[in-house]
């Protein structure tokens, strides 16, 4: 079967993770949940390649990524599907890279308000059973490199990328949630077979995601309180 590719990014905790469970509700497409870990560390495994989705790398990558979960399922599910991919927040980098590797491949990028994603670096930074070590400041950063890799992007090929706002597309509104997934399905369809919406499971998934999207750190950031001292990020 011939594959299309898809790819979720955007800035860390900009709802890459939700939006990736959402995409995966369609009938024709499984993206990863950032399968392929080591890209995560070392520049050397990035950008990827076809083949990583084949094989033995795809076995290992969803292997190491679910555990003792049913690493069968998972493969057969990139295997049978017609549209595949990864997510990860740093992508992004590699617009350009996975035109010319992946064809035809389309890319999802998240963008969410820059306070609520600074704040949620703080927030896990904080959280002492976390092993998170970016502080607010870092997301700022983080924030900006993604935007202008996706604004540059999108000015040379306006039908590749898709930028969705995170709390557009998970307002408290069911209806309207559903209403612009939909608009997104749509978008993605015309280059894309990405099959249809299951709105049962496009509901339970974003019911998920409005129930946690709240954090209480809210107002950490802008004291600074969420600094950790000498942690070298």
């Amino acid at each position: 079967m011939n594959k299309s590719y898809l790819f979720v990014s955007g800035a860390p905790r900009s709802g890459t993770s939700a939006m990736t469970h959402a995409l995966n509700t369609l009938s024709n497409v499984k993206i990863g949940m950032e399968i392929f870990p080591d890209s995560a560390k070392y520049k050397d495994f990035l950008p990827l390649k076809t083949a990583f989705f084949e094989g033995e790398t795809l076995r290992a990558g969803v292997k190491l990524k679910i555990g003792d979960g049913d690493v069968d399922d998972e493969v057969r599910k990139f295997e049978t599907a017609k549209v595949i991919g990864d997510k990860h927040p740093n992508y992004h980098r590699f617009f350009d890279a996975y035109d010319s590797e992946f064809s035809p491949c389309r890319h999802v990028f998240m963008f969410r308000n820059l306070n609520d994603v600074a704040n949620s670096f703080a927030a896990r930074l904080e959280d002492p059973d976390d092993s998170w070590q970016l502080n607010g400041y870092r997301a700022i950063d983080y924030w900006c490199k993604g935007a202008s890799n996706f604004l540059a992007y999108k000015r040379a090929n306006p039908d590749n990328v898709f930028g969705i706002q995170f709390d557009e597309i998970y307002s408290d509104d069911m209806d309207d949630c559903i209403s612009r997934f939909t608009a997104l399905r749509d978008a993605l369809a015309d280059s894309l077979d990405v099959g249809e919406i299951d709105t049962d499971a496009i509901t339970k998934e974003t019911t998920a995601t409005n129930g946690v999207k709240k954090f209480k750190a809210s107002d950490n950031f802008v004291r600074g309180r969420q600094i950790k001292p000498n942690s070298g990020k």
